[in-house]
C-alpha cells in the first residue's frame, strides 16, 4: 500500500510538471552603476575578393583573440550610461598562396546609452588608438551589447519577437540597420546563474562609405560598398544581474565594393566574408 501511494504522489508530481506553464521571466537590461565585466571575445574570419583586376580570388583568412571591458558608468533618463573598451592584441592573418602576418590591433573604445530592453540609443563617444607597424582597424565587437534587443512584454520558453538593431559594419561610419528575430530557447542554470538562453537571427542590407575608413582618408581615397548581412548567435543573459555570460555565432557578409584613388584606375570588387566569434564572461 505504502509503495503504490508513493508511485502515485510520484505520477502526480511529474503531471503537475507537465501541466504548468513554463515561467514567464521580464528580460530587461538595468545593471548596477559601477558593475564591471570582462570578456575575452575570440575571432576567426574567412574573406574571399574576386575582381576583373584580380588574376585569381584573394583568399584571407584573420584570426584573433581581444579582451573586452564593460563599465556601466550612470543611469541617465534614457538609460545607463555603459563603456566599452577593448584591449588591443594581435590578429593572425593568412593569404593564400603569399604566407603568415602577425598584424596588431589598435585599442578602442565606446560610450554608449542602452534602454532598458538592450538598445542601443546614442553613441556618446567613440575612440580608437594607435599601433606602430601594420596594423587592422579595431573590430566593432565594442558594440556586441546592443545587438540582442528584448521585447516589452514577459516571454517564456518558445516565445519569438523581433526588433530593429542599428549596428556599424566599420566603426567611422554610420551604422546600418538590421531586422533581429529573437526566440527565447530556455530558461535554466548556466555556469551557477539563472540564465535566459537566446537564439538570434538578424538579417538586412548596408551602405558603407568606404572613405571614412583611416586607410582610404591616408591615400585620398573614395568608395563604397553595399551588400547584405545574415547571421545567427546563441546567447546566454543573466537577467537578475543584467549581464551577459556566453555568446558565439556567424556572420555572413555579401556585397560589392568600388574604390578610387588618385592615380590609379578605379576598382570594383565582389566580398564575401564569414565571420564565427565567441564571446565569454570571465569577470
Amino acid at each position: 500500500m505504502r509503495r503504490s501511494r508513493l508511485v502515485g504522489a510520484a505520477v502526480g508530481l511529474w503531471m503537475l510538471f507537465v501541466v504548468l506553464p513554463a515561467q514567464a521571466v521580464l528580460l530587461r537590461y538595468t545593471p548596477k552603476v559601477g558593475t564591471i565585466s570582462s570578456y575575452t571575445v575570440t575571432t576567426a574570419i574567412r574573406n574571399e575578393t574576386t575582381s576583373e583586376s584580380l588574376p585569381a580570388p584573394l583568399l584571407l583568412q584573420y584570426s584573433g583573440t581581444t579582451r573586452i571591458r564593460v563599465k556601466v558608468l550612470a543611469q541617465t533618463s534614457g538609460g545607463r550610461k555603459v563603456q566599452s573598451s577593448a584591449a588591443g592584441g594581435t590578429v593572425k592573418r593568412v593569404i593564400k598562396g603569399v604566407g603568415a602576418t602577425t598584424l596588431k590591433r589598435p585599442d578602442s573604445s565606446l560610450a554608449a546609452i542602452y534602454d532598458d530592453q538592450a538598445y542601443l540609443t546614442q553613441v556618446v563617444s567613440t575612440s580608437t588608438g594607435r599601433a606602430s607597424g601594420q596594423s587592422i582597424t579595431a573590430d566593432n565587437t565594442i558594440y556586441a551589447l546592443g545587438v540582442i534587443p528584448f521585447t516589452a512584454e514577459e516571454v517564456k520558453p518558445g516565445d519569438t519577437w523581433t526588433g530593429e538593431i542599428q549596428f556599424p559594419l566599420l566603426l567611422e561610419a554610420p551604422p546600418s540597420s538590421f531586422k533581429a528575430t529573437v526566440r527565447l530557447l530556455s530558461v535554466a542554470p548556466y555556469k551557477g546563474r539563472t540564465c535566459a538562453k537566446l537564439r538570434v537571427t538578424y538579417n538586412g542590407d548596408y551602405a558603407v562609405d568606404l572613405s571614412q575608413t583611416p586607410q582610404a582618408r591616408a591615400r585620398n581615397a573614395q568608395g563604397s560598398s553595399s551588400g547584405t548581412v545574415e547571421g545567427s548567435v546563441i546567447a546566454y543573459y543573466d537577467y537578475a544581474d543584467s549581464v551577459w555570460v556566453d555568446a558565439s555565432g556567424k556572420v555572413t557578409t555579401t556585397g560589392d565594393a568600388t574604390i578610387e584613388a588618385p592615380g590609379r584606375q578605379s576598382m570594383t570588387v565582389s566580398e564575401r566574408s564569414v565571420a564565427n566569434f565567441k564571446m565569454t564572461l570571465v569577470k
